[in-house]
């Protein structure tokens, strides 16, 4: 399990003689904190169990938890839980049976969960440490280009990296932004459905724009020369998106035909 720019993280849990009782991890989104609670958990030889925000769910736990079970034990998002849920989860954390560890992560939490707990701020991830992990899985005259591209998080990496044609959708999406006049409908139709077929649980129409659109994000807010409007784009493209997210039934190369035609149309933007 590897814990990217978390090195200040890892010196600070390597000093715990044990396992704190009751844990708080926070940070943005996709910054790794299921990741730091699951090292955790594999550090001090626990059992890792997941469990859901739900008031039910705590009072079964507050009920259910004995000394000595070596558990650990995960509360994700849970500054979206219920107050009902949260003061629930208050009572426990006053006297946590021994051999049993609460970990929960997300946002702010109340003020009173946080003061007891043992708190650990997750680090961003760095373009300098993302540049790093991704020079492991792919080549090297393509790791920027696949940050730029918005595999910016080890969870996308990892999810991504030995998919066959990922590297044909990366050169398209590039092709595309760079050449949006000779844009060809029908290859994109090709290499979406080509690396569809291969992998079910993955939606290549979806990366695909997912790549475009952060391109266009990344070269307009860090690439001086990209400076331009590219809004009547991004709308277009984004619009598409929540399209088949939404309705995974739409006739899939009509919506694309009909994207990339109005994407020529306003070419003269970028």
């Amino acid at each position: 399990m590897q814990l990217v720019g978390q090195i200040k993280n890892l010196e600070i849990i390597e000093k715990w003689d044990k396992i704190p009782n009751f844990i708080i991890i926070q940070g943005d989104a996709n910054t790794g904190k299921t990741y730091m609670t699951k090292y955790i958990c594999a550090k001090f030889k626990m059992t890792y169990v997941y469990v859901d925000n739900s008031i039910n769910s705590v009072r079964c736990l507050i009920s259910n938890m004995s000394e000595g079970a070596n558990v650990l034990y995960h509360f994700k998002d849970f500054d979206k839980a219920s107050v009902q849920a949260k003061n629930a989860l208050l009572k426990i954390t006053e006297e946590t049976p021994k051999g049993n560890t609460i970990v929960i992560t997300g946002g702010s939490q109340l003020a009173t969960l946080e003061s007891r707990a043992k708190k650990i701020i997750m680090n961003p991830y760095t373009k300098e440490d993302m540049i790093i992990y991704m020079s492991k899985y792919f080549k090297e005259n393509k790791v920027l280009d696949y940050y730029k591209a918005g595999f910016n998080t080890p969870s996308k990496v990892l999810k991504y990296k030995d998919f066959e044609n990922i590297d044909n959708l990366l050169d398209y999406a590039y092709n595309i932004f760079e050449h949006l006049s000779v844009l060809n409908i029908d290859t994109v139709i090709y290499l979406t459905h080509r690396f569809e077929n291969n992998y079910a649980d993955i939606d290549p129409t979806l990366i695909f724009l997912n790549m475009l659109i952060n391109i266009i994000n990344y070269k307009s807010k860090y690439e001086l020369q990209y400076r331009y409007s590219f809004q009547n784009v991004l709308d277009n493209l984004i619009e598409c998106k929540n399209k088949l997210i939404k309705n995974n039934n739409l006739n899939r190369k009509m919506l694309l035909y009909r994207t990339f035609y109005n994407i020529m149309l306003l070419k003269g933007d970028l």
